[in-house]
């Protein structure tokens, strides 16, 4: 049963199936062919019944289980093939799909940054987007030749430059590689286990953060 088609650029769900049995005049003789009609409200239901009726023919009408997908009615693609893709995709497309929002949401955890505690107490947010790691990276390799008394030209978000200690840059170099290395493990740990797994429900259900 065709639960669905594309009309003008949009998914349209269909309710009810009517089965019946048309003779086709091929010239010399007749042939009886079996058809199935779909119809999207009752209104277009009663209006095919009503034109079978006044022509004689017997029908069988289904109602279709379109629960699952009513969401997807009236949902803007391209093609029956955009329609498929999201209302039933296969497993190995459903693990991309998952695969690709699991990597993103990590790569912005990543980019959104840690936060440092200084010694007196003040709280200092570092974003680590490629342009800060590029940044934290080139500033730790010069640091590394500076004496204890030198200090680097560093800044937090929203803050204005200002002198940091070698120590007190490091730290933040440190912190932040630790929690990037921290999260990259972490997302590949679950691509691996979404990799594995065969029940398309629980792939969707997958979030990111869950323990593993």
């Amino acid at each position: 049963m065709k639960r669905y088609y594309v009309k003008n650029g949009r998914i349209v769900i269909n309710k009810y199936a009517v089965t019946y049995c048309q003779n086709i005049d091929n010239g010399d003789s007749e042939t009886k062919s079996n058809i199935v009609q779909y119809t999207i409200n009752d209104n277009e239901l009663d209006s095919l019944l009503t034109e079978l009726s006044q022509r004689n023919i017997d029908f069988i009408v289904s109602e279709l289980n379109t629960d699952d997908i009513l969401k997807y009615d009236g949902l803007s693609v391209s093609d029956e093939e955009g329609a498929r893709r999201i209302i039933e995709p296969s497993l190995d497309e459903v693990k991309a799909d998952k695969i690709k929002e699991l990597s993103d949401i990590c790569r912005e955890t990543i980019y959104n940054g840690i936060e440092i505690k200084e010694d007196n107490g003040n709280i200092l947010h570092f974003s680590l987007k490629t342009e800060d790691q590029l940044n934290l990276n080139r500033l730790s390799f010069i640091c590394e030749n500076y004496n204890d008394k030198d200090s680097v030209i560093y800044h937090a978000n929203g803050e204005d430059y200002r002198e940091f200690s070698k120590d007190e840059f490091l730290k933040i170099v440190k912190a932040s590689s630790e929690f990037i290395s921290k999260e990259t493990m972490y997302y590949g740990k679950l691509k691996k286990y979404v990799e594995g797994l065969s029940d398309i429900h629980t792939i969707t259900n997958i979030k990111y953060g869950i323990e593993l």
